[in-house]
């Protein structure tokens, strides 16, 4: 039993370490600082709520059935007029405006 609860600790504690909560959602690790960088290099082209603006919105269509690795992909790769992030920002700062959109514009868990 005691083996049993130290593996279920290492497990949530691995989930939240993962970006996942202990009830599986998506997690932001500073809204406020993940909000800012998204104004920053997002909000020109899709708006300030994930609207739209030049860039497609992020609240209906192809965007919202896009997984969170798709999502990270799209951002560190960019595609089309979307620019490539990969070398403007770091790793961690892509996947977590990944989960901005996902979890914060999107609304998705």
């Amino acid at each position: 039993m005691k083996y049993l609860k130290l593996l279920v600790f290492l497990a949530a504690v691995g989930a939240l370490a993962c970006g996942e909560s202990a009830k599986g959602g998506i997690s932001v690790k500073d809204v406020a600082a993940t909000g800012a960088l998204y104004q920053q290099n997002c909000s020109a082209c899709h708006g300030i709520k994930g609207e739209g603006v030049v860039g497609p919105t992020f609240k209906t269509g192809v965007p919202m059935t896009r997984s969170l690795e798709q999502l990270t992909a799209q951002i560190n790769g960019g595609s089309g007029v979307m620019p490539a992030f990969k070398d403007k920002l770091q790793p961690d700062q892509i996947n977590e405006l990944a989960k901005y959109v996902y979890k914060e514009i999107q609304g998705r868990q």
